[in-house]
């Protein structure tokens, strides 16, 4: 290279692996020989001043801040400045330490005489790359909305409008692109030609992760438009030898929609498009020869719109990857991403929609920096697409299949489908196609909508010539074929007769009412049916029994059931008729209920005498009219709240029954509800018993006696008399029983008692003592003592008044009276 050409021999070590089958450089050490007329001009002591017009027309003006290098006319000059440069001297004029140029392109070929050398780079504006001299990133476009990531191999376009104007808004509301291919470039220059090149990235990720949504007002005719989303530079410098090589890295990410619409809709979507690619190109032996492999994965989003038009939309989303060498484009990759949606609908209101997503690769080199033998390359590879979505897709029967009818009439259930997509999702406002099979009946529509369910649904008459029938439900496409899904139905159909129906299941009648159902006589003949009569079980009774139906028609009959008895009533009506003994008969059922029911429990179990315990019964009037109670009887002890009326019809009346034991005895029986309904359902039974109060105080014993008050006059009298003193009780029963009064008789006058006995009620104690004797000198003595008090349970004494008189029936004398109170306290 002029006074500074050497043979170089240079150690290159990269930092990607190589990896090809026809071409394999040695990886330690490679001999790079460059041509003697290449001079290099690096940014260490120039600077490139000329303008963008200058250079366009190969004015290369320099400026050298030291010795300004040889040029010859013929020599080939390498930059880094600006992209980096390539160019053969035409014209040279040096002012100062200005040089000015005129040159024309060159090429690599010009440059080497024998180098192998390569480099590997992805397009992240984040990474780095080995062996590099320098690497800058420049932004040129970033549309609002868009994030690069951190190492710029995933772009963020949610929420990012790609056009709006007039009636057409297209958004993409949600989305994402990946690509991460990492680009290997191996050259091989062999006698100053280029003998081998390959660029390539293998198992590059590359996925579109897309929600749309799309709105017009109005009819919008044929829109095509781009929209680039990201636009930037990635500026990589190496030296091969000690020649700076210069690549600018492109990476632009354009949105490209096309939209036809016949009529205001609205509607969301989305796709997911990914691919696992190997991509590039190799040129070996003269030719050239393209590098795809795929795996691809195509996924739809659900749909949701809110008309349905004709509409066909396209969106195109291309990550577009090329590299300029010495600002003259090379190798470059587009694989277009594409989505399609379309929806076609005819006047009939058929419609059908469908999306497709697919890939569509392009590959090429412009090969004007390699060498000027070479023809350019492009590979132009046929698209992938796949249908990801379709709508409608599939027609399932819900209800009404296998049903058994009768020849000329309408099935019980209706026949019921539902329309979905591909999705499984239901898809409303799609019209389906009801067809019976020949004389296999008619449909009551022809043609129903789906609703918001994706429902559809008719009733099936029945032909009147087959026994078993078809029927079927379609979904036509917007060009009038259907879909593949078809809903079949069948049905079994019984030989026209008389058809009996109604809801006979009378249920619980009372033994005083009656109740009335309809039975309906259906001809489904073309004839007259004569009807004989109709058979009735017992208790069952018809308003119309004989005549003739008219063709087609219907008799209803009224059938009323009166039961007499509490008994079932279950049994078959048969209508005897000059067409078929056969489906004519239907089943009757009912049951006679007493008008009258007594609930409740008079089961008192042990309750102690003395006391009351009370239960609740009661009366029901089942039927329909007013019962009167003339009285209610009842056993010994027993008393009642209410004891007769009339209860109103479907009313009733509680009754409270008070049990009072007076003895220890069973008191079981019945109580008997007297009425005027002749009701037999009247008796409930009562089991009591009357039991010892095993809670009361026993009151057998000792109890002694001692004042709290007491007052006496009278000669002799004592204020202590009756303090401290010993009585004895002595139980009769519960509640009464004697007294004795301990020391109290006087023994040399014969005194005895003439009344000592106690009443006890289990709180209240009354007790009355009197004596009687006459003295030696006949006077008649009488003695009384009584005491009345209650007892204190905490205590356990009884409290209260006594009196105690002496009364000398003879003359007066010796009379004494005392009054007081005492306790009684057991021993």
């Amino acid at each position: 290279m002029k006074n500074v050409l050497l043979l170089v021999l240079l150690l290159i070590l990269f930092s990607c692996e190589k990896e090809s089958d026809t071409h394999d450089p040695d990886q330690n050490s490679t001999e790079i020989i460059i041509k003697e007329n290449v001079v290099t001009i690096t940014e260490d002591n120039s600077q490139l001043i000329s303008n963008d017009n200058q250079i366009l027309n190969g004015i290369y003006i320099l400026q050298f801040s030291g010795a300004i290098p040889e040029v010859a006319i013929g020599d080939v000059i390498v930059g880094e400045q600006e992209g980096g440069f390539l160019r053969r001297v035409a014209g040279i004029s040096v002012d100062g330490n200005i040089m000015t140029l005129e040159t024309i392109q060159a090429t690599m070929e010009d440059v080497f005489d024998s180098a192998e050398f390569s480099f590997t780079s992805n397009i992240s504006p984040e990474s780095r790359t080995n062996n590099v001299v320098s690497e800058t990133v420049h932004y040129n476009y970033i549309a609002d909305g868009v994030n690069v990531s951190d190492f710029g191999l995933v772009f963020d376009f949610s929420n990012t409008t790609i056009y709006q104007d007039g009636p057409l808004i297209f958004k993409i509301t949600d989305g994402t692109a990946t690509f991460n291919p990492n680009f290997t470039f191996d050259f091989d220059f062999e006698d100053g030609n280029l003998d081998y090149f390959q660029f390539r990235a293998e198992n590059a990720n590359l996925t579109i992760n897309c929600g749309i949504q799309l709105a017009t007002t109005e009819t919008v005719n044929l829109f095509d438009g781009v929209t680039t989303l990201v636009d930037y530079d990635r500026y990589v410098t190496f030296f091969a030898g000690i020649v700076p090589v210069v690549v600018v890295i492109n990476t632009k990410l354009e949105a490209k929609l096309t939209v036809d619409a016949t009529a205001e809709i609205t509607f969301t979507s989305g796709f997911i498009n990914e691919s696992i690619v190997d991509i590039g190109a190799t040129y070996s032996d003269g030719n050239w020869e393209g590098i795809y492999q795929a795996t691809n994965l195509f996924e739809p989003k659900p749909l949701d719109a809110t008309n349905t038009i004709s509409l066909n939309q396209e969106l195109v989303i291309t990550p577009k990857v090329s590299a300029q060498i010495y600002s003259v484009l090379g190798p470059y990759v587009s694989p277009e991403m594409t989505e399609n949606f379309t929806i076609a609908k005819n006047p009939n209101d058929d419609w059908d929609a469908e999306l497709k997503a697919g890939v569509h690769p392009k590959i090429g080199v412009e090969v004007d920096i390699f060498g000027n033998s070479l023809l350019d390359f492009y590979l132009d590879i046929s698209p992938i697409e796949e249908v990801v979505y379709e709508s409608p897709k599939t027609i399932e029967i819900i209800s009404g299949n296998e049903q058994t009818g009768q020849q000329g009439q309408q099935l019980e259930l209706p026949l019921k489908v539902k329309v979905l997509d591909n999705l499984d999702f239901a898809r409303s406002d799609v019209p389906v196609y009801f067809t019976a099979n020949p004389a296999d009946g008619t449909a009551s529509e022809v043609m129903v909508m789906t609703d918001d369910d994706g429902f559809a649904e008719v009733t099936w008459t029945l032909g009147t010539i087959n026994t078993t029938q078809g029927f079927s439900a379609k979904v036509k496409k917007a060009n009038g074929d259907y879909i593949e899904s078809i809903a079949e139905f069948t049905a079994e159909a019984d030989e026209a007769s008389l058809q009996l129906s109604g809801d006979l299941n009378f249920g619980n009648i009372t033994t005083i009412d009656t109740n009335q159902q309809t039975l309906t006589l259906t001809n489904t003949t073309l004839d007259v049916v004569t009807v004989f009569s109709i058979d009735l079980p017992n208790g069952y009774s018809a308003n119309w029994t004989s005549g003739a139906i008219a063709s087609e028609g219907i008799q209803d009959v009224i059938i009323t059931f009166s039961p007499l008895l509490e008994q079932a009533y279950d049994g078959t009506i048969t209508v005897n008729n000059d067409l078929s003994d056969a489906n004519n008969t239907i089943a009757v059922s009912g049951n006679g209920v007493s008008p009258l029911t007594l609930t409740g429990s008079l089961n008192y179990g042990d309750v102690m005498i003395n006391t009351t315990s009370n239960r609740m019964f009661t009366i029901i009037n089942n039927s329909n009219q007013n019962i009167n109670i003339s009285s209610i009887d009842l056993p010994t002890a027993f008393t009642q709240s209410w004891s007769g009326g009339s209860i109103l019809a479907q009313d009733s009346q509680n009754v409270i029954v008070t049990f009072s034991p007076t003895e220890i005895q069973d008191y079981s029986g019945q109580l008997t509800v007297n009425n005027d309904a002749g009701a037999t359902n009247n008796i409930l039974p009562i089991s009591a018993n009357g039991t010892e109060n095993m809670n009361a105080l026993d009151m057998a014993g000792t109890w002694k006696t001692a004042y709290l008050t007491n007052n006496c006059s009278g000669p002799g009298t004592s204020s202590s008399y009756f303090n401290n003193r010993d009585l004895l009780f002595e139980v009769i029963n519960a509640s009464s029983g004697t007294v004795n009064i301990d020391s109290f008789l006087n023994a040399s006058n014969n005194e005895v008692y003439a009344q000592n006995d106690y009443a006890f009620d289990g709180v209240n104690l009354t007790v009355n003592i009197q004596t009687t004797y006459t003295t030696t000198g006949g006077d008649n003595i009488t003695r009384t003592f009584t005491f009345s008090g209650a007892y204190d349970e905490g205590l356990g004494i009884f409290s209260g008044d006594f009196t105690y008189d002496w009364n000398n029936a003879s003359d007066g004398s010796f009379d004494k009276d005392c009054e007081g109170t005492l306790t009684l306290t057991k021993q």
